[in-house]
């Protein structure tokens, strides 16, 4: 289930410890309740184990669906319950490969990220400032096309989720165009900002196929 792998074992363990008070995004919540409504739908299919003599003469052994009635007469060690559960009746999302999902407005760790690449890059500061910021950004993943404000597309069938904007990995020249027309100040870290934001107005869309 695409909903429970986003969702990482540290990640749940701190959804089930925080307080009440604690911020939970709303695409997590969403993902959980998913989660939770595929496995009160789940239904049990049950099996027997026959076998049949093939044209060499051998045991040959399948497992095969039958009722409840047939299933409760046969043999114990050679019958099973599995469980069956209805695929969601939206595509799973999928994100484009070479794009992410990261915050309009950047996180502490993308700051730091972003200025330690600065510090020790070459010539291309706003390539290696730009690239260490995208893969700083945390993962996030939605799906909700009927959601107010998304950004369903034919292409991808996602969402993108309040605060976030889908851009490419490597830096187009329009976006670096972009960076170097913002605002330039004496404040390092606000001009980071602003060129951020603008490198974020200037991404472009996934190109549909």
């Amino acid at each position: 289930m695409k909903d429970l792998e986003q969702l990482s074992e540290e990640r749940l363990m701190q959804i089930t410890q925080q307080p009440d008070s604690s911020t939970i995004f709303m695409y997590e919540v969403r993902q959980l309740a998913r989660i939770a409504l595929a496995t009160k739908q789940a239904k049990p299919v049950y099996q027997i184990e026959t076998y049949s003599i093939d044209e060499e003469d051998k045991e040959v052994w399948s497992w095969n669906d039958v009722d409840y009635a047939r299933y409760g007469k046969h043999n114990e060690s050679h019958r099973r319950v599995i469980y069956t559960t209805p695929q969601p009746a939206h595509t799973e999302n999928v994100i484009p490969d070479g794009w992410k999902l990261v915050p309009v407005i950047a996180l502490p760790s993308q700051w730091a990220a972003g200025q330690k690449a600065h510090n020790i890059s070459g010539i291309n500061k706003v390539d290696a400032v730009y690239k260490a910021m995208v893969e700083s950004a945390p993962d996030v993943y939605g799906f909700d096309p009927a959601l107010a404000g998304s950004e369903a597309t034919v292409i991808t069938n996602y969402f993108t989720p309040d605060g976030y904007k889908l851009v490419p990995n490597e830096l187009t020249p329009e976006m670096r165009d972009a960076w170097d027309s913002a605002p330039n100040g004496e404040d390092d870290d606000e001009n980071m900002r602003a060129g951020y934001r603008q490198m974020l107005r200037a991404a472009p869309k996934p190109e549909a196929k």
